[in-house]
């Protein structure tokens, strides 16, 4: 299955569902009335160092950051 997903996405099952999350939350941070804790746990992830860098890693920025930016 993860080599038939690969062929197809360029991608594996779990890379796929951390974009869609990342995505999710990208989303969700732009939602002034939530803190990002509350964004976070919207999504279901813990406002964690491990998240943190995992959305760092995939946008650029600190979820703190990305929500300064898209005010």
């Amino acid at each position: 299955f993860v080599q038939l997903f690969r062929n197809e996405t360029g991608m594996t099952p779990h890379e796929y569902y951390t974009q869609i999350r990342m995505k999710r939350l990208r989303e969700t941070l732009c939602d002034g009335c939530l803190s990002i804790a509350q964004a976070f746990d919207q999504c279901g992830m813990e406002y964690n160092s491990y998240y943190t860098a995992l959305f760092k890693r995939h946008i650029g920025l600190t979820p703190k950051q990305f929500r300064e930016q898209n005010k």
